[in-house]
């Protein structure tokens, strides 16, 4: 099977960065920089609400094996997670992970994994063709990372050296922002 993503990992957590931290962001970054980035996010999270619906028709109509939404402990967290109830193996590449230079910045700056944190309305897919669901104009934007296999090695290869994907379930959001106030749904 195919695995494929959606835009953009990171997208809830930095939110709530920005929301919770805008006066140490503005000692780094511009508050226009800052406005803008929290406009894309607030965008890509509301257009990307349409897509659950559509991924839980497609499964029904066997044109998806199965998906996983990306929430609590980030995209990593996710792939363990549809790897597991699928009992797959999985070879994937952060490569081809579509990122917003935003959230990268902002999560450099809090030194966290951003594959390691609370995204919302972002789905990871596994599907038999992915020519099927990519030539439909509303899965334009998802994208190809990898692909499943019968090894049950969680293996990510984005370059010469080869590395497993370990068993993790929380959130880097953790490390700077109080998440219970957020009565987050964590996924274990």
């Amino acid at each position: 099977m195919k695995i494929l993503i959606n835009k953009y990992i990171g997208n809830l957590g930095t939110k709530i960065l920005i929301e919770n931290c805008k006066d140490k962001l503005s000692n780094r970054f511009s508050d226009t920089y800052i406005e803008n980035i929290l406009s894309v996010l607030n965008e890509n999270i509301e257009k990307n609400e349409i897509y659950k619906s559509l991924i839980e028709k497609c499964k029904n109509e066997k044109k998806i094996v199965d998906f996983e939404e990306v929430e609590y402990g980030g995209f990593l967290s996710s792939l363990w997670k549809i790897s597991d109830r699928n009992k797959v193996g999985i070879r994937y590449s952060l490569k081809g992970i579509p990122l917003f230079q935003g959230v990268v910045e902002i999560c450099n700056y809090y030194d966290i994994d951003l594959y390691r944190v609370l995204t919302k309305n972002v789905y990871i897919i596994f599907v038999e063709d992915e020519k099927e669901i990519l030539d439909k104009e509303i899965f334009a934007d998802f994208y190809l990372i990898g692909e499943t296999n019968n090894k049950k090695q969680r293996l990510r290869v984005d370059g010469e050296v080869e590395s497993f994907l370990t068993k993790s379930f929380k959130d880097e959001l953790e490390k700077i922002v109080d998440v219970k106030k957020y009565k987050l749904k964590k996924n274990v």
